[in-house]
C-alpha cells in the first residue's frame, strides 16, 4: 500500500514558524516530520524519539484509530520537559493517517517562552534582592555594634569625667583655698616688713590661684553637664537674659558697655543650663568687643527651633580659628587675659544635651556673632505658650 503524501501535512507557513509547534510522528515516537516550532520547544533534534515527550494522555492512545484517517483526539497534549518534571501545556488536535500520527499545537509559544523568561528574570531578581537584603542586614547589625561599642565608650568617657571631676573638686579645690589664704595672711601680718616687690609677688600668687579655682569650676561644670542637667522645660529666654545681665551688671559698668536685647522667644531647655550658656556667650562678647562695646542679643525661630544670637563689636575671628573655638582649652589669638578657654565648650556640650547647635559667624575687623539654636517651646491650642 502505498503511503499518503506527508509533503503537505505541515503547511509551508508553519514550517519555519517558532511561535506554533507542528509535528509528524510514527506510533513508535520516530519523528517524520518537525517544524522549527516544536523543535524549540522539544529541545531536541527530528530524528530523536519524540515519544517520550508525550506524558499526558499516553502515546498510544493518541494512535487507536489511525486506521480510519479520523480526528481521535481533541483537547490537551502535554510536553514534558525531558531534563525534569516540568509539565508545559499545549492546547492543540491529533490526527491520525495510516501509520503516521499529525500533531498541531495551538497555542502561541512565544507567550510560553516569555512568561517562562520573565519568571526566571523575576527570580533572578529576587535572588539579588535577597542577597542585597542579607548585605544590607549584616552592614545595619555592624553599624549597630558600632554605634552600641561608642555608646559604651561614651558612657565610660563620662564615668571617668565625672571620676576627675570628684578629684578635682575634693582634692585639688582645697589646697587652693589654703594657699590663697597663707599668701593673704603673710601680706596681712608681715606688710610692713616686705618691700613693694614682694607684695607685687603675693598678689601675683594670689591671682594665679583665682584664676586656677576659676578654671576648676569651669571644668567642674563642663563634667556636670551630663550628670546634673535636668528634663528640658518651657523657659522664657527673656527672663534668662535679664538674670543674666543682673549678674554681670558690675562687669558691664567696668567695661562700659551697651547691651542690647530684642524680642525674645520660648525654648525647651533645662533653666540651670541655659542660664549658664547665655552668661556665658554675653561674657564672651563682653571680653572680646571692642572698647565700651556694644553688645547685640537677639533671637529668631528656624523651623520648629529658635536661634538665639549674642553679637559683639569686637576685632572679630580669623576664619581658619573658627572651627576650632568651642574646643576645650581653646581660646583662639584674639584671648584676653581673662577666661579660662572652657567657656565656649560649656556652651557646646549644654548645646549637644538639649538636641541643639552652636556656631559663630564672623569677618575680620566686624566683630563676631555667636549662635545657638534650640528647640522651641511648646504651646496649646490657642498659641499660648506652654509654661
Amino acid at each position: 500500500m502505498t503511503e499518503p503524501p506527508f509533503t503537505d501535512a505541515i503547511p509551508s507557513t508553519l514550517t519555519g514558524l517558532e511561535t506554533v509547534a507542528a509535528t509528524i510522528l510514527r506510533p513508535t515516537g520516530e519523528v517524520v516530520a518537525a517544524n522549527a516550532g516544536f523543535r524549540n520547544v522539544a529541545d531536541e533534534d527530528e530524528t530523536e524519539d519524540a515519544a517520550q515527550l508525550f506524558r499526558q494522555p499516553p502515546f498510544e492512545e493518541l494512535t487507536t484509530d489511525r486506521e480510519e484517517w479520523t480526528l481521535v483526539h481533541e483537547g490537551f497534549v502535554n510536553l514534558g520537559d525531558p531534563a525534569g518534571d516540568e509539565m508545559v501545556t499545549f492546547e492543540g488536535r491529533v490526527r491520525a493517517r495510516a501509520d503516521r500520527v499529525v500533531v498541531f499545537a495551538e497555542r502561541d509559544l512565544a507567550a510560553e517562552e516569555k512568561l517562562r523568561e520573565r519568571v526566571m528574570s523575576l527570580n533572578d531578581e529576587l535572588n539579588e534582592a535577597q542577597r542585597e537584603m542579607r548585605r544590607e542586614l549584616k552592614a545595619r547589625r555592624q553599624a549597630e555594634r558600632a554605634i552600641e561599642e561608642k555608646a559604651a565608650a561614651l558612657e565610660r568617657s563620662n564615668e571617668l569625667l565625672q571620676e576627675f571631676a570628684y578629684v578635682v573638686s575634693h582634692d585639688l579645690q582645697e589646697p587652693l583655698r589654703m594657699i590663697t589664704s597663707y599668701l593673704q595672711l603673710l601680706a596681712s601680718d608681715y606688710g610692713d616688713e616686705l618691700d613693694g616687690d614682694a607684695h607685687e609677688y603675693i598678689d601675683y600668687a594670689v591671682d594665679g590661684a583665682a584664676r586656677m579655682r576659676d578654671m576648676i569650676d569651669a571644668l567642674l561644670a563642663y563634667s556636670r553637664v551630663e550628670s546634673q542637667g535636668v528634663d528640658p522645660e518651657p523657659v522664657a529666654l527673656s527672663g534668662v537674659v535679664d538674670d543674666v545681665l543682673e549678674n554681670l551688671h558690675v562687669r558691664i559698668e567696668e567695661a562700659g558697655a551697651e547691651v542690647h536685647a530684642g524680642d525674645l522667644a520660648t525654648v525647651e531647655a533645662d533653666e540651670s543650663q541655659l542660664h549658664h550658656l547665655v552668661q556665658n556667650l554675653i561674657a564672651n562678647a563682653l571680653d572680646h568687643g571692642g572698647p565700651a562695646p556694644t553688645i547685640e542679643v537677639g533671637a529668631e525661630p528656624v523651623e520648629g527651633t529658635v536661634r538665639l544670637r549674642v553679637a559683639d563689636d569686637g576685632p572679630g575671628i580669623p576664619e581658619e580659628e573658627q572651627g576650632d573655638l568651642f574646643g576645650i582649652f581653646n581660646r583662639g589669638s584674639r584671648a584676653s587675659g581673662d577666661g579660662t578657654g572652657i567657656g565656649l565648650a560649656v556652651c557646646q556640650r549644654i548645646a549637644d544635651r538639649h538636641g541643639g547647635e552652636i556656631g559663630v559667624e564672623s569677618t575680620e575687623g566686624q566683630g563676631a556673632t555667636f549662635w545657638v539654636q534650640l528647640p522651641a517651646g511648646r504651646t496649646d491650642g490657642d498659641g499660648t505658650e506652654v509654661r
